[in-house]
């Protein structure tokens, strides 16, 4: 099976690599910078192709002789669409790092086209997703009835790339969402504010954001009311609820302009020494009509290196031949034991 990895050129892009590089695994990588393509092809020792994303007879070019691509150009509120559709135009299995609902729902929306093309379209292939699909998964098996759940994510000692952070502003205006009686409803981000503790390792306030489980659980598990929550601060808090009253201004063109210019001056991400200082932490709870709730807690590596991980895990997975066409979740196809199978997961 011929893969290829498209817009690798970024902080978790190099992770990938470095994590297939591990593993002995060598795909076809591309972008449309071709300087940076070229110094990480020869630094790889790896091939590759030059191409972007604005022309379908361009990309069908450089699609039509692969089976398997790993989307990682963000930001995916801009190619999600037209790599998605070149990949169904040319039978290729599809898979990408994004988090966000829109991207899983529209992926979704997709699959009686993916079934026709035999394809595979598994958006979210990274952290968060990988890791709290399992977890919800895990406690479904436990409490096959239930019909809510609450999930809630920590970064001790974490940081974001400027990838994420350009994300970020792109998403910020539009606030959170959740899933109530199967319908996905969007609500002021930091609406609710709750104090998690992530078993014996942490302990934190939370508040209300926008995760792609409110979209992922619901086709893994079943479950039709979801709410997930993000690690903060009461001072981060405060400024989540303020963003529903200043959307006018996050939408703004001069202010993100001036937004991304800043995140453009920062570091890319965390280095090698941070990230080893680094933990991500996942606790959900279900429950059913009855009260009963079940719980558990997850451990995983720095964000970004579990992103890495299990990313390059379910590649692998595919080219040997697991895999199942149309829209996927990545426990919902591989089970919940699947983050388990990468290095520095731990589940109480």
């Amino acid at each position: 099976m011929k893969t290829l990895f498209y817009g690798v050129t970024g902080y978790t892009g190099e992770l990938i690599l470095e994590e297939a590089q591990k593993r002995q695994f060598k795909p076809i990588i591309a972008g449309r910078n071709a300087e940076k393509i070229e110094a990480l092809a020869k630094r790889f020792d790896l091939p590759f192709r030059v191409f972007g994303l604005d022309s379908d007879s361009e990309l069908d070019n450089n699609l039509n002789d692969v089976d398997l691509v790993l989307h990682c150009a963000g930001p995916f509120h801009f190619t999600t669409k037209p790599m998605i559709h070149a990949c169904l135009r040319n039978a290729v299995h599809y898979l990408d790092l994004s988090g966000r609902v829109e991207g899983f729902e529209y992926a979704h929306h997709l699959n009686n086209e993916a079934l026709q093309q035999q394809v595979m379209l598994m958006p979210g292939v990274g952290f968060d997703v990988v890791p709290s699909d399992c977890l919800v998964a895990h406690l479904k098996q436990q409490l096959p009835d239930a019909t809510h759940l609450t999930l809630a994510i920590a970064m001790k000692n974490g940081g974001v790339s400027r990838g994420t952070a350009l994300s970020t502003i792109e998403n910020l205006p539009n606030g959170a969402t959740i899933r109530k009686n199967g319908i996905i409803t969007t609500v002021p981000l930091g609406q609710k504010q709750r104090v998690f503790k992530f078993g014996n390792w942490y302990k934190s306030i939370c508040a209300t954001a926008p995760w792609g489980d409110v979209s992922t659980a619901y086709y893994t598990a079943d479950i039709p009311n979801v709410e997930a929550y993000l690690a903060t601060t009461e001072k981060g808090a405060k400024m989540m609820r303020l963003t529903s009253k200043i959307k006018w201004l996050l939408k703004n063109p001069l202010v993100k302009s001036i937004a991304k210019t800043i995140i453009h001056n920062r570091p890319a991400g965390l280095s090698v020494n941070e990230r080893l200082q680094s933990e991500s932490y996942l606790y959900a709870e279900v429950s059913n009509e009855k009260g009963e709730i079940k719980s558990a807690t997850l451990r995983v590596k720095d964000a970004y290196d579990n992103t890495a991980q299990v990313a390059v895990h379910i590649v692998i997975k595919i080219v040997n031949g697991t895999v199942k066409t149309g829209f996927q979740t990545p426990a919902g196809c591989f089970g919940s034991e699947l983050i388990l199978e990468v290095d520095g997961s731990v589940l109480v």
